[in-house]
């Protein structure tokens, strides 16, 4: 609402459409309103960008505050610096999403939350249940407030400071520790009581997420907020409770499960692996190499300081120094995100670390200390600039931006999707098009973003998909622009590298091109679909929505097998040039298109990436879980179906298959929970009218 403020007061078109909005198809309603040809796309990113900036600013405004408040004037302004050229913040800030706005209410809820838990004014409360609100409806992330709050708390409670009470003519101060107990928990209960009044007011007061007024409406991907509560696992069971309490708004509700629903599998790529379920080392990764080197050395000099000053305070049996004390906050939020981003399944980009950057700012402050040797000093001042002038250097391409350790033209063998490539550089690849293209000269294009190609690439063909349903395509020698994320198959089908599956099908399909381009056999075309589905590949059946026939099908398969093998070997070449670091321009010749289409495969993995996984659909896994069942390979069958529970939580077949497979090997203990919870599952579908 914020950044679509501007485009209301100048009377931008919104799209009407009420189909799109029955169904909350947010993104056909948003292509409509950039590239429905009323209004100018460029005219409303400028300025809903202009108003996301906002949030940037402040959170560099409360860096330097908080750290003013610790480590004095002159650690302040080296926390501003070290803020204001954030890599992370610098890219994402600009942007029209939730992530700089997510941070600062994070970070600015979590300061009023300790200051509310030192002293309780109207001031403090009203900051802290502010905060807490804006916070809730900034972004759904916002409920790791609660146990950061919880945290706090204890920390109060094991603290000898007193509590301090200064409302109207009540001053007093409370120095037990159930006192404190007392009235930390009724404090809490009141910010908690602040976010959901906040998130009521957001979502228009009324418990229904569309209004009445538009007639029978459903939500996008789950149809209804009980179907999505089957996928959200504990956090559906508690939003569902909290739905039929009418607690907080149904929208709010069905958000919150959407993210947790989502966020148990997600495609991810890391240092050229891909997996479903990601990996602990992600997020450690992504710090190490998406930061800045002095930028890390100045955070890990104040977490270190702080470090010694606790252990030394405890060893000692002091209590901490007034300037120790005061950044417990900022430990204490390090400590509850980062076991959360270390278990995390959602790894598809740096940008959901920013919550934890702030404090690592703050903290760098101790570093500055007036009464510090003068080389002391100039080493911090150079640190920061080094700092600043690294992340300069990368604009306005700072959302490709790694550091040293990994090498210049590699970054997109390290991370791709929003770590490098958010589709953000389509309009410089028309402007370098325009200047080096030969006369002539074929482009061939595969984008990963959610842009209108035509906005800024003139007279292209799409890499993999032919103008018609059943047309060949054929390579010509000319530029191939291929996406990092696309590169890398993380996004694109087939996904993954180059494999034994993969280069069957593409034999199979490739001869029959060779002997039916002109002769369309239906009946061996269909033999065909059969036999490479008989292998488990879902390339046939997946990426056919537009064929009619099995001729058309297989044509497609062809198209996209052909872009597939091409891309493999472009994976094991250097671009001739990267586009902003994330469209990836190759120039190639006959020869090098017949190598990689015809000769030897520059890869050929022994399995797929979703074969070695246990990835694919919910049909397909049930069937073939029920073909181990019946073929009595029992413990196959379970951990087939234990990995379908995982990846398909809210599917009672994954939960009735692993009960079956459990009771048959004698598990009666879990096989009656496992049954439980698929009875659970089917009641729950009963009442939604549907499924996941």
């Amino acid at each position: 609402r914020w950044c679509a403020l501007p485009l209301a007061i100048a009377g931008c078109a919104f799209p009407g459409n009420p189909d799109l909005w029955s169904r909350s198809d947010a993104y056909n309603i948003g292509q409509q309103l950039l590239y429905g040809g009323v209004n100018d796309p460029r005219t409303v990113l400028t300025a809903a960008r202009a108003m996301s900036v906002v949030w940037s600013t402040a959170l560099c405004l409360v860096v330097f505050l908080w750290s003013r408040s610790l480590f004095g004037f002159g650690g302040g302004l080296l926390s501003l610096g070290l803020a204001a050229f954030w890599p992370a913040l610098v890219a994402h800030g600009p942007l029209a999403t939730s992530d700089a706005c997510g941070a600062l209410f994070f970070t600015l809820a979590t300061w009023c939350l300790w200051n509310l838990l030192q002293e309780v004014s109207p001031a403090t409360l009203a900051l802290a249940c502010g905060s807490v609100g804006l916070a809730a409806i900034a972004k759904h992330s916002s409920v790791l407030l609660a146990p950061l709050a919880l945290v706090l708390l204890a920390t109060r409670l094991v603290d000898g400071r007193s509590l301090r009470i200064r409302l109207a003519s009540i001053h007093r101060d409370l120095a037990t520790p159930a006192a404190k107990l007392g009235l930390g928990l009724a404090l809490l209960t009141a910010t908690m009581l602040a976010a959901a009044l906040c998130i009521w007011i957001a979502c228009g007061c009324r418990y229904r997420a569309a209004n009445p007024a538009m007639g029978p409406a459903t939500f996008d991907r789950f149809p209804t907020l009980e179907a999505c509560t089957v996928c959200a696992g504990a956090t559906g069971r508690i939003c569902q409770s909290l739905g039929d309490w009418r607690l907080l708004p149904e929208a709010w509700l069905w958000g919150l499960c959407q993210v947790v629903a989502r966020a148990g599998s997600r495609f991810a790529f890391a240092m050229g692996r891909l997996s479903l379920t990601g990996w602990w080392w992600f997020f450690p990764l992504c710090l190490a190499i998406k930061n800045t080197l002095p930028a890390l050395a100045l955070s890990a000099w104040g977490v270190v300081g702080w470090c010694r000053a606790a252990l030394s305070a405890v060893v000692r049996r002091l209590p901490l120094d007034a300037t120790s004390y005061g950044a417990i906050p900022l430990v204490a939020t390090l400590a509850v995100l980062w076991p959360t981003f270390l278990t995390s399944h959602l790894n598809i980009g740096e940008r959901h670390l920013l919550p934890s950057y702030p404090p690592l700012m703050i903290l760098a402050g101790a570093a500055w200390r007036p009464t510090a040797p003068a080389w002391r000093r100039w080493l911090v001042v150079a640190l920061v600039s080094l700092h600043a002038l690294d992340v300069a250097s990368r604009w306005p391409a700072t959302l490709a931006y790694f550091n040293q350790i990994v090498p210049r033209g590699q970054e997109y063998r390290w991370l791709v999707d929003s770590s490098l490539d958010w589709g953000q550089d389509l309009n410089r690849l028309g402007r370098w098009l325009a200047t080096h293209r030969r006369a002539g000269e074929p482009v061939y294009l595969a984008y990963f973003g959610s842009a209108t190609l035509h906005s800024a690439v003139k007279d292209f063909v799409i890499l993999g998909i032919a103008r018609g349903t059943d047309e060949k395509q054929i390579l010509q020698p000319g530029l191939y622009c291929v996406s990092a994320s696309i590169l890398e198959g993380v996004f694109d089908r087939p996904r993954g590298p180059w494999c034994q599956s993969f280069e069957q099908a593409w034999d199979r399909t490739h001869s029959y091109m060779a002997a039916h381009a002109q002769s369309p056999d239906e009946t061996t075309a269909a033999a065909l679909i059969a036999a490479v589905t008989a292998d488990r590949d879902e390339l046939l059946l997946r990426s056919s929505s537009r064929a009619v026939t099995s001729h058309a099908r297989v044509v497609q398969a062809f198209n996209l097998l052909q872009a597939a093998r091409l891309k493999a070997a472009l994976r094991a070449r250097t671009p001739d040039v990267a586009i902003g670091g994330s469209i990836l321009c190759f120039r190639l010749s006959q020869a090098d298109i017949d190598a990689a289409v015809l000769g030897p495969p520059a890869e050929l993995a022994d399995q797929s990436w979703f074969e070695r996984e246990g990835y694919g659909t919910e049909s397909e896994l049930a069937r073939i879980g029920n073909i181990r069942l019946a073929e009595r390979d029992l413990t196959g069958a379970r951990g087939l179906f234990a990995r379908m529970t995982a990846l398909y939580p809210g599917d009672p077949r994954a939960w009735q298959g692993l009960a079956e497979a459990n009771a048959a090997l004698g598990q009666r203990h879990d096989a009656e929970r496992a049954r439980r919870e698929a009875d659970r599952l089917r009641r729950l579908l009963q009442r939604a009218g549907g499924g996941p």
